[in-house]
């Protein structure tokens, strides 16, 4: 992720600060300050370092949108930026100094009927100060060693001319919240289906995480429906990514996932793919070696994001509750937030139960000794940063008074009146807060952003708690239960279980909602859609192979009959009594019915 920083003279507004880039891209031209985000950095942090990098002025700036740029050069991608852009008002008296990045000074646009300047700079400076515009995207063609702009145009909902916009609604065969399904106009083989989101986006890069995910789930229920229900022997699936060709009847720039039934020596294979073996070459070491080391950095980086379990305690004495005061380095929070109050608290460790983590972190942080805690919330905390599972808990029983034990994380302790608590709340604490104030077990989800863009900020190295779903249906006094596959490898369960019988649930993926996750569960292996839900409890699941901190979800409004849509893992659904359930349950989904059987969301000691 980049960032470009438009400087306007307080005294002209038609005066900008530019750079002559001395490196590439775009050596020799003139162009706004700017440069990478850091990790870990926040956008308008960086704005604000690259401008007094690049020009030695201190100051700071707003947000005004962004734009997606890329850059083509004889049919090739050379780069794709998703470019941040901040507005500074600076006294264009202050002193300059340029950089290494090249020369700058203040200058006006039409200064560069004689100069080179980046071509979407311009017109960015137009859309985001004058018109207001909040998302762009630009299109830059090389030639040479000269950049001319192709595209340029605002991103909306739907984009003018393009047929998939403009689509109408009798070519939908499925309908998700974000997706269209339609069969292909122009068709390879019969039953060629197209999977689509409903906004325009013409590259992967564009799409925000949680609709890409909402695609590959709409893929994956598609590819079962055409080998079930059509009868295909095999799927093909496609997506396309070719900027360097203009749009026409079979090229469409607007995102979308092509799902092809196959047969064995079908019409596609005897016209055109026996011939693509004449283009295949075989791999050589030197070809390896020079595309991993190209893809090095990343292939280190990259690793698999899971939401994380973490807590946060509430020390009541006096009714005055205990907040610590964060210090200024972000890299110290993996949520990248500073100067703000929050509990003492932090993450759990394979293994620990609730209050061996609540007294590790409570003697760590301050100093003083926890001897007993009670749960009394769990809420799903998500930022552009990270996702966790936060549990809330209160205790009155402690001894000792608090101290700074860890000066670059916390630089203050201070009771605070619960009548009477500091705005700058970090807003884990402050849902755990409102739910106990409230007496709520789970506020709703708030995302203070809707999804992590960068996926190796945050790297799972050592064995860590997951977080799962079970989800109680009910139906005239009876709970739905699937029996596991015997073999546990077929089964695939983390906490194993084979053989029993479980309620439908499994893992919470990166930035889904508590009921996000139950939903897709759900519908994944049994086919019901749930309506309605409510979150009824809190587990802390482990054994000798894995450990979850499990949400119990509870929903008796559904539609649809139990299937089998996963044999490999579960045999059979069926609905049991609660009062005649069979012995060899799975333990999590047991805790899960005591939970609500005995109306409580936390069972202290299972």
């Amino acid at each position: 992720m980049r960032l470009a920083v438009l400087c306007v003279s307080n005294k002209d507004k038609n005066k900008f600060l530019f750079i002559k880039r001395e490196k590439d891209p775009f050596t020799g031209y003139f162009g706004m300050p700017g440069g990478k985000i850091k990790k870990g950095e926040t956008p308008d942090a960086a704005a604000s370092r690259e401008l007094m990098e690049e020009s030695g002025i201190s100051s700071t700036g707003n947000f005004l949108g962004k734009c997606y740029e890329k850059v083509v050069e004889n049919g090739r991608v050379l780069f794709e930026l998703e470019i941040n852009f901040f507005h500074f008002i600076v006294d264009d008296n202050v002193d300059i100094k340029s950089s290494e990045e090249g020369f700058i000074d203040w200058m006006h646009l039409d200064a560069f009927e004689k100069e080179k300047i980046i071509p979407s700079d311009p017109l960015m400076i137009n859309a985001f100060l004058n018109e207001n515009k909040k998302e762009l995207v630009s299109v830059i063609s090389k030639i040479e060693s000269d950049y001319f702009q192709k595209k340029f145009y605002e991103k909306k909902e739907a984009h003018e001319g393009c047929v998939f916009c403009d689509m109408l609604k009798n070519q939908v065969i499925r309908e998700s919240e974000n997706t269209y399904t339609i069969l292909s106009k122009n068709y390879l083989l019969k039953g060629h289906c197209l999977v689509i989101p409903k906004k325009h986006y013409e590259s992967i890069l564009e799409v925000p995480e949680d609709i890409l995910m909402e695609l590959m789930r709409e893929v994956k229920v598609v590819k079962r429906l055409l080998i079930e229900k059509f009868g295909a022997k095999g799927i093909d699936i496609r997506q396309n990514y070719r900027p360097f060709l203009d749009e026409n009847k079979y090229k469409v720039d607007h995102i979308h996932f092509h799902l092809i039934p196959r047969e064995f020596d079908d019409e596609l294979y005897q016209k055109s793919m026996i011939h693509e073996k004449k283009v295949f070459k075989e791999l050589t070491d030197e070809e390896v070696d020079e595309i991993r080391g190209l893809f090095k950095k990343e292939l280190e980086g990259e690793k698999k994001q899971k939401p994380r379990v973490g807590f946060g305690v509430l020390l009541i004495r006096d009714d005055k509750v205990l907040l610590g005061k964060r210090g200024i380095d972000p890299s110290k929070s993996v949520f990248k937030l500073t100067e703000c109050w929050c509990l003492p608290g932090g993450k759990f460790r394979f293994g620990e139960s609730f209050l061996e983590g609540a007294r590790r972190e409570i003697l760590e942080e301050t100093g003083m000794k926890l001897k007993s805690i009670e749960v009394i919330s769990a809420n799903n905390d998500i930022n552009e940063h990270a996702h966790f599972v936060s549990l809330g808990f209160v205790s009155q029983n402690f001894e000792g008074e608090p101290k700074v034990m860890e000066p670059e994380e916390i630089v203050e302790w201070k009771w605070f009146n619960l009548n009477d608590l500091p705005e700058n709340l970090f807003f884990p604490s402050k849902k755990v807060l409102d739910c106990y104030k409230n007496k709520l077990f789970c506020m709703e989800d708030v995302k203070i952003l809707k999804k992590k863009e960068n996926v190796d900020e945050f790297i799972i190295i050592k064995q860590k708690p997951g977080v799962g779903v079970g989800v109680m249906i009910l139906k005239e006094g009876k709970v739905l239960l699937g029996q596991r596959h015997e073999d546990y490898e077929v089964a695939g369960s983390a906490l194993r279980g084979e053989g029993t019988w479980t309620m439908p649930g499994g893992k919470l993926e990166y930035g889904e909602s508590f009921e996000q996750g139950a939903i897709r569960e759900v519908e994944e292996e049994t086919g019901i859609k749930i309506k309605n839900l409510k979150i009824i409890s809190i587990n802390n699941d482990k054994n000798e192979y894995a450990h979850f901190v499990t949400i119990g979800l509870f929903s008796d409004n559904f539609e649809g009959e139990a299937k089998v849509m996963e044999p490999d893992k579960i045999v059979e659904w069926k609905w049991f009594d609660l009062n005649d359930l069979p012995e060899n349950m799975f333990f999590p989904s047991r805790k899960l019915i005591n939970n609500y059987q005995q109306k409580l969301f936390y069972i202290e000691g299972e």
